[in-house]
């Protein structure tokens, strides 16, 4: 499910509501990162370069490093 909201709506919601959506937003990013991070870890076990994760990830060469415990 992916939530997506235009200005006008954002305009008119309350801080209650916003604070709501934001927290949302957070949990479901954190998913997110959880399954990016094992799967560059994966393709880094198997033989790919972290140059090209980080590419292929969005993230820096640093972060692919930190991932994969190099």
């Amino acid at each position: 499910m992916m939530m997506i909201i235009n200005d006008v709506e954002v305009e008119r919601e309350t801080l209650d509501q916003l604070a709501d959506k934001r927290a949302w937003q957070l949990q479901r990013l954190d998913k997110i990162q959880s399954q990016l991070k094992q799967r560059v870890i994966e393709a880094y076990k198997n033989g790919e370069s972290i140059q090209s994760l980080a590419k292929r990830a969005g993230v820096s060469r640093v972060t692919v490093y930190s991932w994969v415990g190099e």
